[in-house]
């Protein structure tokens, strides 16, 4: 699930990653991620809809939202290098 964000982000020198951590941990609020990453909203609204295109997954959706935060949490678990804190 993760494997393609961290795949875009090697290849693109991208945040996509971290991005998503952020607008999960904030609750999917967009000012504050926004602010918290400190980027334009309209930049954090571009990042997410690149997620979505890559993980096929919509934010909008809860179990697809469930889904994204569970590869997070099995990653840190797993101690899989690449997915960004």
């Amino acid at each position: 699930m993760l494997g393609a964000l961290a795949d875009y982000d090697l290849q693109q020198g991208g945040q996509l990653q971290h991005t998503l951590r952020v607008f999960l941990e904030q609750n999917r609020a967009w000012q504050k991620s926004a602010q918290r990453l400190n980027v334009h909203k309209q930049t954090l609204v571009y990042r997410i809809r690149r997620i979505e295109e890559i993980t096929g997954r919509s934010l909008d959706l809860t179990e697809d939202v469930a889904i994204l935060r569970i590869a997070f949490r099995s990653a840190e678990i797993a101690g899989i290098s690449g997915v960004s804190e």
